[in-house]
């Protein structure tokens, strides 16, 4: 099975993930979530899953922060998205 964590601070988008991971019927267990990154940051302390969705701005952290807790978690960004995001920027 895999475990998957949502993390976005719209809820209806967290809604609708969970609804598309749930109907795909492949061994893919939700084992988490959050609206704010401080709540997910703690949770992927904690539990570890092996994929992590998540909005790139939430309220109290980004993208690059959730990166940082274990070198087990990478963020796979769109490469639309790589260019507009610079790390330093958002990290303080």
């Amino acid at each position: 099975m895999i475990q998957i964590y949502l993390a976005d601070d719209e809820r209806r988008v967290l809604l609708g993930l969970k609804s598309l991971i749930q109907k795909t019927g492949l061994p893919f267990q939700i084992v988490g979530e959050a609206d704010n990154g401080l709540s997910a940051l703690e949770d992927l302390r904690a539990l570890h899953p092996q994929v992590l969705f998540t909005d790139i701005h939430m309220p109290t952290t980004t993208i690059f922060i959730l990166q940082k807790p274990s070198a087990r978690h990478k963020a796979f960004l769109p490469a639309n998205t790589r260019k507009k995001c610079n790390p330093r920027n958002n990290v303080s």
